[in-house]
This record gives structure tokens, C-alpha cells and sequence, in this order.
């Protein structure tokens, strides 16, 4: 009789640890992803809004300082021609950078898998709840 008892619990653990770590890896691989869309998708409106040559052509006829931060991350992220700048200086590097790495931004895999097994661990113990429940709700019917 104990054994089959014990037999109940240890399986409705097990599968409140596999579904927890399941659902909890899901999600974290989503929010990465929507992370990663949301980034790409600033960076492409601000690429789209302002191209090369209309930035070029804007600081010659208007002698206007083209913001070469924001010029800078779209050449990094669309891989076009480089502007000529004569004075290399700290903002272009860090804006050439920026794009770069937004560019290269990827899920971690890693991540997710830990948060996975942290979760798997929360639905190892709410597997015991969970029978507990079913132990007393079938208590209460049966007798």
C-alpha cells in the first residue's frame, strides 16, 4: 500500500518537474527573442529614416552635423560603405560598436536551460502539492 502511494507521489513530481522546466525554458527563449526583435526593429527604423547618401547630401547643402551615432549603428547592422570621416573620435567608434552588436546579438541557449532547471525544481515541489491535493480530494470521495 505504501509503496503504491509513494509510487503516486514520485511520478506526479517528476511530471510537475518536466512540464515546469519545459514552460519555464519556453518562456525564457521567448523573452530573449522578443528582446532581440525589439533592439533590431529600433535599429532598423532608425536605418530606414535616415540612408547614407541623404545624410551626406543633407550636411553638404545645409553644412548640418550629421548625428553619427545613429548613422554609424546602421552601417554596422546593414554592412553598407562607410562615410569618410576625417576625425576619427570616441562617439564613432562607440556608435560603430553599438550596431555591431546588435548586429551579432543571439539567444543564449545557456540561459534558458539554466532558468529550466531552476523551474524544474519549483515544479518538483509543486508536483508534491499537487498530489497532496489529489491525495485529500480523493480522501474526500472515496473515504
Amino acid at each position: 500500500m505504501f509503496r503504491k502511494i509513494a509510487r503516486e507521489a514520485v511520478i506526479f513530481m517528476l511530471a510537475g518537474m518536466v512540464l515546469s522546466a519545459v514552460a519555464v525554458f519556453m518562456y525564457s527563449y521567448r523573452d530573449q527573442a522578443q528582446h532581440i526583435r525589439v533592439e533590431r526593429n529600433a535599429l532598423k527604423t532608425t536605418c530606414d529614416a535616415m540612408t547614407q547618401a541623404q545624410a551626406q547630401a543633407e550636411a553638404a547643402r545645409q553644412r548640418v552635423e550629421v548625428d553619427l551615432n545613429d548613422l554609424e549603428k546602421c552601417v554596422a547592422f546593414n554592412g553598407a560603405t562607410k562615410i569618410k570621416i576625417t576625425k576619427i573620435d570616441l562617439a564613432y567608434a562607440d556608435a560603430l560598436a553599438e550596431g555591431i552588436r546588435i548586429k551579432n546579438l543571439n539567444v543564449n541557449v545557456s540561459d534558458c536551460g539554466l532558468a529550466g532547471g531552476v523551474g524544474g525544481g519549483f515544479g518538483f515541489v509543486g508536483g508534491v502539492g499537487v498530489w497532496l491535493f489529489y491525495r485529500l480530494v480523493r480522501f474526500a470521495i472515496k473515504g
